[in-house]
Parts: structure tokens; sequence; C-alpha cells
């Protein structure tokens, strides 16, 4: 259910994924794994627009909108019902522990129109989870930073990059 109160949106979400193993790590019996979630995501935007108009390189800027997107993310995971040492690891799907977390971001846009319609010319997100309590797998405290980035200068050419950084192991 999203709604919005001052100036923030709020989406708070619960749910339960299932995950079914024709066998274990014995080979022998199938088992039925359930995990049960929930969670709030909080953002809110702002924005100044310029009165730019420049062809500078083709680029055909009508007018700069600065968008900054802050957002706060919290997920609380429970234990799964089974555990992790009874299933072989195949995937991250497989791997899945128990999560009471934050993520922090901020997401930054220029946009401009072209042939009337919003277009953007870069975006850029920075964000960071911090684990509130220990688990099996990850520590408290910060873990991943990340970011990407996405420059569009023209409809026909984009350059993407992001990038991670791991707290834990330095890289």
């Amino acid at each position: 259910y999203l709604f919005r109160w001052a100036g923030l949106e709020f989406s708070p979400y619960v749910g339960e994924q299932q995950t079914y193993y024709s066998r274990g790590v014995n080979g022998h019996e199938s088992l039925m794994r359930s995990m049960f979630f929930t969670g709030l995501d909080m953002s809110t935007k702002l924005f100044k627009i310029y009165d730019v108009e420049s062809n500078f390189m083709k680029m055909d800027i009508h007018q700069l909108r600065h968008v900054l997107t802050p957002s706060i993310q919290y997920l609380y995971q429970h234990d799964p019902s089974v555990s992790a040492s009874k299933i072989q690891q195949m995937d991250s799907v497989d791997a899945l522990d128990s999560a009471n977390k934050v993520t922090l971001s901020l997401e930054n846009k220029l946009q401009t129109k072209r042939n009337g319609l919003s277009a953007d010319l870069l975006r850029f997100l920075m964000s960071a989870d911090y684990n509130i309590e220990d688990n099996n797998t990850l520590g408290k405290g910060f873990q991943i930073f990340e970011y990407e980035m996405e420059f569009k200068p023209w409809s026909w050419f984009e350059i993407d990059s992001d990038g991670k950084y791991d707290t834990v192991n330095k890289h």
C-alpha cells in the first residue's frame, strides 16, 4: 500500500518466499523452504529547473531539471524454515539468510526535454547497506557501498558504469 505524507512517499510491503528442492544435500529427501520478509521504502523527490537552451555538440537541451531523490529502505527477513546446510548451494537463492538491514541511497538525475518528452542525460545512484544485527553470513554495520552511473547525451549513445565496495573483505 503506497501512501504519501508530509512530502514523503512510503511503500510498506510484506511477503513470503517459497522454494521447493527435489532433494537436499543427502540426495534423497525433498524439501520445501519458506522465508517471511517485510519492510518499508521511504523516499522524497527534490528538484530545481534551470532555464538552459543549448545545442552544444548536438545534445538538444531545452531546460535542465536536477532531481535529487534520497531514500531509506528497511528490510526484515526471518530465518528460513530450512537451513542452508541442508541445501545444495547452486545460486544466491540457496544461500538466503535472515536479514535486518537498512539501505541508504541517493539518486541524482539531470533531465531535459526532447521532442516534448523528458529525457535523462545523467543518472548517478549511490547506496550503502547497514546491517542492524549479525546473521550467519554477514556481520553488523556497513557492508556494501555501491554506485551506478548512466550518461546518455544523445538518444543513440550511452555510457554505463557501476561498482561495489565490500567493507568486510576490503575490495
